[in-house]
């Protein structure tokens, strides 16, 4: 195996062994659970991404496509309902937001679980494989994609804003870290494929992943000391 997709196996350990830790420390709290969920679903991304990219057998391929295809989106709609919490869970969920989430939801199981709509082509090349992409429904996915992030970081902003001390604290470890993983994601997930139709690099993206698990066990073992 490449040592690329160790790099990325090792990399959906972390994500799942860091959203585990997080959710045990207190699991009836919506916090924890959605950051939990989002990075499970950052593991299954990762996971995905290195399995892909070393199978020669078709069929596990598109296996592989879809476990990415599906984890990436959901983890971006978990990182929503993560920033609408975060730091407090007082706030109510409001029936506009849960109408954007379900068409969320609805939109990205469409475009990942019925064959063709998203992904036309896997191409075989190990360790670098890639896919191709409708152009059409991949502007759909760019357009979910500023939705949702542009909604989390809104959210992020507000409290930090209006936050101060350890809250404040809290807000810029996870927002830093969240920032940078946005930033690669755009550029290689959303952006590219709208113009190339292929997505290639797409693979490089869950090591950014990386900075917001530093940020989130710093912040985790500092708030359990404070």
């Amino acid at each position: 195996m490449h040592w690329s997709n160790i790099g990325l196996l090792v990399v959906a350990g972390l994500d799942f062994g860091v959203g585990l830790l997080v959710w045990k420390l207190n699991p009836k709290n919506k916090i924890n659970i959605f950051f939990a969920l989002q990075q499970a679903s950052l593991g299954f991304w990762a996971l995905g991404a290195g399995l892909f990219r070393e199978t020669s057998n078709e069929v596990m391929a598109w296996v592989w496509v879809g476990m990415q295809n599906l984890g990436g989106p959901l983890a971006i709609i978990f990182l929503f309902l993560f920033s609408h919490y975060f730091p407090y869970q007082r706030r109510l969920f409001s029936l506009r937001y849960k109408l954007i989430t379900s068409a969320g939801v609805l939109f990205v199981l469409s475009i990942t679980l019925i064959p063709g709509i998203w992904v036309t082509r896997v191409v075989l090349d190990p360790p670098n494989s890639f896919w191709m992409v409708n152009k059409i429904t991949h502007i759909l996915f760019f357009v979910f994609f500023v939705t949702f992030i542009s909604l989390a970081f809104r959210n992020f902003l507000s409290r930090y804003i209006g936050s101060q001390g350890f809250v404040r604290r809290q807000l810029s470890s996870v927002f830093v870290g969240i920032s940078i993983l946005t930033f690669i994601s755009a550029i290689f997930g959303a952006s590219l494929p709208v113009f190339t139709g292929e997505i290639r690099y797409l693979w490089v993206v869950p090591y950014f992943v990386l900075p917001l698990i530093i940020g989130s066990v710093r912040l985790i073992f500092s708030s359990r000391a404070a």
